[in-house]
């Protein structure tokens, strides 16, 4: 899996995704329901495969996470943008809750 946070806006929400050393072609992003589900697959290079490692922490292979959305979204609506190996999801909220402050008496 990988580390997301989960934005709140007035108008959409935002869920930003650690993806160092993915592709773009190599992520699908799939709304649900209530739910948003991100597949990624960060690849082995070849080369990579024969040499010699001292130490071999970087995970390679295929990455998924589930989230449940905190409010209805409008799926036709969502984009995803790929920079610096952060994933960005916009989804465009479907009912924007007004804010109300109550007096307390």
């Amino acid at each position: 899996s990988f580390r997301l946070d989960v934005i709140d806006h007035e108008q959409e929400l935002v869920i930003r995704g650690e993806l160092p050393g993915v592709e773009k072609e190599d992520i699908k992003v799939t709304v649900m329901g209530d739910r948003l589900m991100i597949e990624a697959e960060r690849k082995f290079e070849e080369e990579e495969k024969k040499d010699a490692y001292y130490r071999h922490e970087v995970g390679y292979g295929k990455l998924m996470r589930t989230i449940a959305l905190p409010v209805s979204v409008d799926a036709d609506k969502v984009h995803a943008e790929l920079k610096d190996g952060i994933l960005e999801v916009f989804l465009p909220k479907l009912e924007v809750a007004e804010r109300h402050t109550i007096k307390v008496a």
